[in-house]
């Protein structure tokens, strides 16, 4: 079963997300970061941190957790190291003064730093030094929208809004491209790499060389792509395409033992797969705008979420297997919109003649009384757009960043010379309206601090004044220590927005009951393009095809079931079955036999040969 809780304090679109062992950060449009204590996701004390001019695109930890790096609409690269109590910013690279950085990668060590730029170069910085070491001119004319070093940290691979992929040297800090592939260029949305990501667990060992790596790529086409990179070879060979997202995809990550992956995509959806397999594991459904990132935390327990919609999500994936996790559709029922809950507290009856404790016979009345000097500057921008009718200044207060409680202190001074606000008239109209907000922020703290006799209410109202008092004093205490996510489950709703649907136990539930003539020798997967080979069984294409490249086969090729050499490498559709495994999947049919057309052909063979 999955849970989840949402976060919802960004005031535009959340661009990405990033865990360490301690915190969970986000970015977003609003030129915010914000932190999380992972466990409890209470905000940390000194979040948000806006010290940045422009909006955040990309965020991303090192190996370890330690530092986190952003990529920057100013073009700059900042980096931070965070904790649960205070944070720290290393170093500030600054890419370019007229063009975005769109994504940064650190290198294994950590010891460096690689940022992708929007007029395609990539930038090579030394973390240790500070200093920027290499820039190349990287893709063209293309955004670097993808990077990634590879475990060893020997090479690394880039992708832009090209379509293609490039595999660069990066011992002795070269920057040298080896490769160069069109991977993502064919899509009906537009072509472009939207994200790689190397699987840190798995690599296998090449003699004399740094051993092959498995690359995971997405973009503007909706297919999820993995790669084999051989850094002995120089070579990058497609293993698999993964088709389950119905718009181009804009994340990809690995989970820390590389056993999932997870993808997210402009159809408001998140996938996790079985990268060895291939198979979709899991769909996650709940934003209401293109989600924009998708990450693992480091131990797997969680996956994040983020959209352009405001919000992120941290589903709860670590009890995927147990109870409840029965193939089926369900919904998750969203209690209320708060992104972290306070426990319910229960209270027990006091014997006493009045309802309230002795201290609490006279009751405040509890009110904000500043919530407008919270508000940031598009807050702000909204409020004079439309409270006070002057949006013609709404882009001189974004631009100079007045949020809540700049406007606490403008005067006539300050709009008419920093500003350039020069019409009196609309000096003294925004200035009266700012009065306004005080002053009723005033009458309400006057308000708060007003009491009245509790005893001069009927009794059945000082009853639940007392109640209510009781359980608010219990929440406060609460408030006070650290909070606990209150995870939203699944239930048996299927109205609800959110939606988990458990992809790979609902297909074995329905391959436990289809013939074994529909699956494939080789893969063992259902197929949907059975071709007949020379020694009379039948195989999906892709798996057949693979399988007489193969190196091993260039002279003298085997059966791969009979190790009996082939006549030829001749394939035949095998139509007959191909139809009936449609047939099947369609629920026209359920009780076949299948035996004579699982060795039966058409009459358009394909020569390998």
């Amino acid at each position: 079963m999955v849970s989840f809780c949402k976060i919802q304090d960004h005031t535009r679109e959340v661009n990405c997300c990033a865990f360490s062992t301690e915190v969970f950060v986000t970015c977003s449009g609003d030129k915010s970061l914000r932190i999380y204590k992972i466990g409890s996701f209470d905000e940390v004390a000194y979040s948000p941190l806006k010290i940045f001019k422009y909006g955040i695109n990309n965020v991303t930890f090192n190996k370890t957790g330690e530092l986190l790096a952003t990529a920057d609409t100013d073009g700059k690269s900042h980096i931070f190291k965070f904790t649960k109590t205070s944070y720290e910013i290393v170093a500030i690279f600054e890419h370019s003064s007229v063009n975005t950085v769109q994504v940064a990668a650190f290198s294994p060590d950590s010891k460096h730093l690689i940022s992708g730029s929007s007029d395609g170069s990539i930038a090579l910085w030394s973390i240790v030094n500070k200093h920027l070491i290499k820039e190349v001119s990287g893709h063209g004319d293309g955004y670097v929208y993808a990077a990634d070093f590879t475990p060893s940290g020997d090479h690394l691979a880039t992708g832009s809004a090209l379509g293609d992929i490039r595999i660069w040297d990066m011992k002795g800090n070269k920057i040298t491209c080896i490769l160069q592939i069109e991977a993502h260029d064919e899509g009906d949305a537009g072509c472009g790499v939207s994200w790689l990501k190397f699987s840190s667990s798995y690599q296998t060992t090449v003699v004399g060389s740094n051993g092959i790596s498995l690359l995971a790529s997405c973009g503007q086409d909706g297919d999820i792509k993995l790669w084999l990179f051989n850094s002995e070879d120089k070579t990058l060979q497609k293993v698999s395409t993964l088709s389950g997202h119905t718009a181009p995809v804009s994340c990809c990550a690995f989970s820390s033992d590389g056993k999932l992956l997870a993808t997210s995509s402009f159809d408001k959806t998140t996938i996790v797969w079985d990268p060895e397999s291939g198979e979709e594991i899991l769909k996650l459904e709940g934003h209401t705008a293109i989600v924009t990132s998708c990450a693992f935390s480091f131990d797997s327990r969680f996956l994040a979420s983020t959209s352009y919609d405001k919000t992120a999500f941290i589903w709860k994936i670590s009890d995927l297997n147990e109870k409840g996790a029965d193939g089926k559709t369900v919904s998750v029922v969203e209690e209320d919109d708060t992104a972290v809950n306070v426990p319910a507290v229960t209270v027990e009856s006091v014997k006493t003649e009045s309802p309230l404790p002795p201290e609490s016979k006279s009751l405040p009345c509890v009110v904000t009384t500043d919530e407008h000097q919270k508000w940031t500057s598009e807050q702000v921008s909204e409020w004079l757009r439309d409270t006070v009718q002057l949006g013609q200044y709404c882009q001189i207060f974004l631009d100079n960043e007045i949020d809540g409680a700049e406007l606490s202190s403008l005067n006539q001074e300050s709009l008419q010379k920093d500003l350039g606000i020069r019409p009196l008239g609309h000096r003294n109209k925004i200035l009266r309206a700012a009065k306004e907000l005080a002053d009723d922020g005033n009458k309400l703290a006057k308000l708060s601090s007003s009491t009245f006799d509790i005893n001069s209410l009927p009794s059945a109202l000082q009853k639940l004044l007392g109640q209510i008092n009781i359980e608010s004093s219990s929440q406060s205490k609460i408030e006070q220590s650290d909070r606990t996510v209150m995870w939203q489950s699944t239930s048996n709703r299927a109205d609800n927005q959110i939606r988990v649907t458990e992809t790979r136990k609902s297909k074995q539930a329905v391959e436990k009951r289809m013939p074994p003539e529909f699956f494939c020798p080789i893969s063992q997967e259902v197929m949907t393009d059975p071709v007949l080979a020379a020694d009379g069984f039948t195989y999906e294409r892709s798996s057949i095809e693979s399988w007489l490249k193969m190196q091993r086969n260039s002279i003298i090729c085997n059966s791969p079931m009979t190790n009996k050499p082939l006549i030829n490498r001749t394939l035949v559709p095998n139509q007959a079955l191909k139809a009936v495994i449609a047939q099947y999947n369609s629920g026209a049919v359920t009780n076949i036999g299948v035996g004579s057309v699982a060795n039966e052909g058409s009459s358009n063979p394909i020569d390998l040969d």
